[in-house]
């Protein structure tokens, strides 16, 4: 549950317009004020606003309203990718998919808290990348 506007701004500056084109399902943190963008301020945040207790499938449809119908049509396969156990239940309420696969993201480093925690993360998703690793993982799965 993120910030859209500032995933959108790093993946223009990374890949380009066409990615920042793609649809994020997240927060936008409004702004206002100044002359120029460094006078700004931050003012609020989109409603209702999204958070691990209510980011699924209903979430996404209702913010990406008929682009979500457009995405998913003919689509029978959805990918979760998340960094928190709450994550793993983003593709519920997700309606017409055949399978979920669901890749969690252990950001913490080698050590006793990461192996307390590896049991519940290996119980809720159906790949771990550990340690804040790299995204290879799931670049090969998408075939990039």
């Amino acid at each position: 549950a993120g910030l859209t506007n500032v995933a959108k701004e790093v993946m223009l500056q990374k890949l380009g317009p066409p990615a920042a084109s793609l649809p994020i399902v997240g927060n936008t943190l409004y702004f206002c004020g100044g002359a120029t963008e460094a006078d700004s301020h931050a003012t609020g945040f989109s409603e209702p606003l999204v958070h691990m207790f209510n980011k699924d499938g209903h979430t996404i449809a209702r913010q990406l309203g008929k682009e979500w119908d457009r995405i998913a049509s003919g689509r029978t396969v959805a990918l979760v990718l998340g960094d928190s156990l709450g994550d793993a239940s983003m593709a519920e309420g997700l309606v017409g998919f055949d399978a979920v696969l669901k890749v969690g993201f252990l950001n913490e480093p080698p050590g006793a808290r990461q192996q307390s925690l590896l049991p519940e993360y290996e119980g809720a998703f159906d790949a771990l990348v550990l340690g804040d690793g790299p995204m290879d993982f799931v670049l090969e799965l998408l075939g990039a």
